[in-house]
C-alpha cells in the first residue's frame, strides 16, 4: 500500500507549506513498502525451509510451490508486453529476454531507459531479487541445518551485505545499482530470515520482548537520517544506501516480530479485513498497478483535466481510478487464472512434522 501511494500519487515535491512539504516527504518515502516486504519474504521462506528440513523431496517442493505461486502471473505479464509492445529494436527486445530470465534488477534491463519496456515493468525488479534469494538460500539452509549455525552464518551476511554497500559506493558504485541488485540488498531478506530462525530456538521470548524497543530505536534511526540529510530519497541520497537499507531491515524485522505477539497492536491492526484483502491479492496488485497507471493516464487524464480545475483533485481522481482498476483486476487475476495453479500445490505438499499443508 505505501507503493501504490508512492507510484501512483504524483505530487510536486516543492511546497511552501511545511505541513505539505512533510506529507509529501512521506510520500516519496513510499518506496520502503518493497523493503519491509523483503524482509517478510526472508522471514516466511526461511520458515518455511527451517521446518521442512527432514521433507524427503525438500527441494523438489520448495520450488515447484514457489513456482507455482509467482511464475504463472509473471510470465503472463511478460507475454502480454511481449505481444502488445512488439518491440523492434534490440534495446528493448534485451530488456524483455532479461525479464524472461529474472535479471530486470541487472544492467541488461536498466542499461536503456526510456522504453516502452520499462515504462510498464520497472517495477519488477523486486521480483528478480526475491527469486535470485531463492535459488541461493535454499541451499544454504539444506546444507548447514543448524539453527544455531544458520542464526550465525545470518548475521554474518547481513553485516557483510551493509560492508559490501559501503566498499561499492567507495569505488564509485551508482545509487541505482546498489538499490537494484540483490548483493547489495539481500540484508533485509536475511533480517527477515534471522528472525524466523531466532523465534525457533530458545531465544524467541527474548527477541519478542525486545522487538517493541528494537522497532523504536530503528524507526527513530530511520527519522534522524532523513531530518539529517533532508530527505529519504534512495535516488539521491548516499546515506541511505550507507546506513538507510539496514536500519529498514531492522525495522521490518521488529514490526514482524512485534505482529507475531496477538495481542500487539500490529497483530490487531494486521488482521483487520481491510489488510487481509490486500494481503491476499497483493501479488497481482504489485504486478499489474504500475502497468495499468499509463494507460489510465493516456486514455483518461486528457478529458479529466478538461474537466477538473484543481490539480489536487485531478491526482485525487487518477490515483483512485488506477486504485480501483488494479484491485479489481487482481481480484480478477487471481480467481480464474492464478488459482488453477495454486491449485496444484496439492501435489507438493510438505510432509515435514509440524508444517501446514
Amino acid at each position: 500500500m505505501l507503493v501504490l501511494v508512492y507510484h501512483l500519487f504524483w505530487s510536486n515535491v516543492d511546497s511552501p507549506s511545511r505541513f505539505m512539504h512533510l506529507v509529501l516527504q512521506l510520500r516519496g518515502s513510499g518506496w520502503i513498502g518493497v523493503d519491509i516486504f523483503f524482509v517478510l519474504s526472508g522471514f516466511l521462506i526461511t520458515g518455511i525451509l527451517f521446518d521442512t528440513l527432514t521433507d524427503p523431496h525438500f527441494f523438489r517442493n520448495f520450488y515447484l510451490r514457489r513456482i507455482l505461486r509467482i511464475f504463472p502471473l509473471f510470465y503472463l505479464v511478460v507475454l502480454v508486453l511481449a505481444i502488445a509492445i512488439h518491440p523492434a529494436d534490440r534495446p528493448q527486445q534485451n530488456q524483455l529476454l532479461a525479464l524472461f530470465a529474472y535479471l530486470q534488477n541487472t544492467s541488461l534491463y536498466w542499461r536503456s531507459e526510456g522504453t516502452r519496456v520499462l515504462a510498464y515493468s520497472g517495477h519488477l525488479w523486486s521480483l528478480a531479487v526475491e527469486e535470485q534469494f531463492y535459488f541461493v538460500w535454499p541451499l544454504l539452509v539444506f546444507f548447514i541445518r543448524s539453527r544455531r549455525a544458520l542464526l550465525w552464518v545470518t548475521a554474518f551476511l547481513f553485516a557483510a551485505t551493509a560492508m559490501l554497500r559501503v566498499l561499492l559506493l567507495a569505488h564509485g558504485f551508482g545509487l541505482g545499482s546498489i538499490y537494484h541488485l540483490a548483493f547489495t540488498r539481500a540484508d533485509s531478506l536475511l533480517a527477515g530470515a534471522w528472525l524466523a530462525l531466532a523465534v525457533r530456538g530458545p531465544l524467541r521470548s527474548r527477541v519478542l520482548s525486545f522487538a517493541p524497543y528494537s522497532l523504536g530505536l530503528s524507526l527513530l534511526g530511520c527519522i534522524g537520517l532523513a531530518a539529517w540529510t533532508g530527505n529519504f530519497a534512495w535516488q539521491s541520497n548516499r546515506a541511505i544506501a550507507l546506513y538507510g537499507y539496514s536500519l529498514l531491515a531492522m525495522l521490518g524485522a521488529s514490526l514482524i516480530a512485534c505482529s507475531l505477539d496477538p495481542a500487539s497492536a500490529p497483530a490487531r491492526m494486521m488482521g483487520l479485513s481491510f489488510f487481509r484483502f490486500f494481503g491476499r491479492y497483493s501479488y497481482g496488485i504489485y504486478v499489474y498497478h504500475l502497468i495499468l497507471f499509463p494507460l489510465i493516464l493516456e486514455a483518461i487524464r486528457p478529458w479529466l483535466a478538461a474537466h477538473v480545475e484543481s490539480r489536487m483533485l485531478l491526482h485525487l481522481a487518477l490515483f483512485t481510478l488506477t486504485i480501483a482498476a488494479t484491485v479489481a483486476l487482481a481480484v480478477f487475476s487471481f480467481h480464474v487464472f492464478e488459482v488453477r495453479f495454486l491449485g496444484l500445490k496439492r501435489w507438493f505438499n510438505y510432509r515435514a512434522p509440524g508444517v501446514a499443508r
